[in-house]
Formats: structure tokens, C-alpha cells, sequence
């Protein structure tokens, strides 16, 4: 198998912008906690370029199913076979040069996906802060109703599950992320704890404070954070 994927990966060009892409599109796909649509996917990376069309452009349709599916945007895009994630995330010390720029770093793809998702997150919150303030003024806390279906986008539903996942595998975060999370902390954590729990995914918040007392107390004041979980 390694080396049908070797003779794949080889007809891709080694230009830098298209190995960048590359490391963007299919790394996002590999990081990625549970696959995404297409649709998902592009709006979870803020481009206006269909990633089907992208994707086939790099010469990955054959490591990808559902590349295929003749209704875009609907079927979630994943690896074929979990052979190639291997093949494609392997220590770049045993990888060929020719092969180097095609290598995901996947801590590297993680931090962004950490970052991507508090983005979605600080950006498709406050448009649902109506529907969530009404839940709360009119709802027992035990007995929350789930939002209309449709309400709440692929791309939202994901940032809301797996922000956590990507960002407890960061160690040294940087200034974007840190930007990201402190305004997601200040202003809209609330919400996300009233959209959880409307949709039966609320995590607790022992992950984040176990992260946070390690990476941020030394850069937001304990006060501050803790007013923004409780």
C-alpha cells in the first residue's frame, strides 16, 4: 500500500503554494475528530474554493471516499483506508525528499483546527444568542428543549464537540489562539454551554479548566477566568 500511495503522492507538483494546499485540505481532513461535508469543511477553513473541486485538483480523489458522490456537499469526506492516514502522518526523518512536503505535521493541523473552530464559535454563536436567551428565560434547566432542526450548522455543531480535543494537544499556544479563546471565554462560553445541553453534547468544563490552570492562568488572571466558566 506504501507504495501505491507513494505513486499517488508523487504525481502531485512540488510547488510551494500547492504543497501549502495540500498540507491544509487533506491535513484538515486526517485532524478532523469525525468526518465533514465538503460544505462543512470550506466553511470550517473560511474559503470561498469548493474542497471537492480542490481536492480532485490535487490528484486525492482515489484516497478519499465519497469524493465521487454526485450530490456535493452532502456526504462527508474521509480517508479510504486508515493505511494512508498512517502513510501520510509518518516521521519525516524515514520520508524521501521527494515526498517531504507532503507529510501532515498533525500537531500543527490540530492548533489550527483549534483556532478554526473557536473562530466558527466566537463568529455563529452570537447569531443564535436570541434563541438561546429565550430558552433560558422560559425553560426549567433540567428539561431543555433542542433547537429547530437546521438551526445549528454542521460546521457550528462540530466546533461545539471537539474545540476542547484540538486544543488540550497544544502545548505552547500562540498569540491568534490565545485571542481566539479569550474572547470565546469572556463572551460566549455561556452559549456554548446552553447549546450543548440543548443538543445532548455538553462535555462538562473539567477538560478545559485541567488545560487552562496549565496554558492560560499565566496570561488571563485566575479571576477572570474563572467568572468566565461559572
Amino acid at each position: 500500500m506504501q507504495e501505491l500511495y507513494s505513486k499517488i503522492i508523487r504525481t502531485c507538483p512540488l510547488e510551494k503554494d500547492f504543497a501549502q494546499i495540500y498540507q491544509l485540505y487533506l491535513g484538515t481532513i486526517i485532524a478532523l475528530k469525525t468526518p465533514l461535508s465538503p460544505t462543512a469543511i470550506q466553511a470550517l477553513l473560511g474559503t470561498e474554493t469548493s474542497v471537492s473541486n480542490t481536492l480532485r485538483l490535487l490528484g486525492l480523489a482515489p484516497v478519499l471516499l465519497e469524493l465521487s458522490a454526485t450530490t456535493v456537499g452532502e456526504h462527508p469526506l474521509q480517508i479510504m483506508h486508515d493505511t494512508f492516514r498512517q502513510f501520510a502522518t509518518r516521521h519525516p526523518s524515514s520520508v524521501p525528499a521527494s515526498e517531504q512536503p507532503f507529510i501532515i505535521n498533525k500537531a500543527a493541523r490540530d492548533e489550527d483546527l483549534a483556532l478554526r473552530t473557536l473562530l466558527v464559535l466566537n463568529r455563529e454563536l452570537p447569531l443564535l444568542a436570541s434563541k438561546l436567551d429565550a430558552i433560558m428565560a422560559t425553560t426549567e434547566p433540567c428539561d431543555i428543549p433542542r433547537l429547530p432542526q437546521g438551526v445549528v450548522s454542521e460546521v457550528l455543531w462540530y466546533s461545539c464537540r471537539f474545540w476542547i480535543a484540538h486544543l488540550e494537544t497544544i502545548t505552547t499556544p500562540g498569540a491568534p489562539l490565545m485571542n481566539s479563546l479569550g474572547e470565546f471565554l469572556e463572551t460566549h462560553f455561556h452559549y456554548w454551554m446552553i447549546l450543548c445541553a440543548a443538543e445532548g453534547g455538553f462535555i462538562g468544563i473539567e477538560r478545559i479548566t485541567a488545560w487552562c490552570e496549565v496554558r492560560i492562568l499565566k496570561v488571563f488572571s485566575f479571576d477572570a477566568f474563572t467568572n468566565a466558566v461559572i
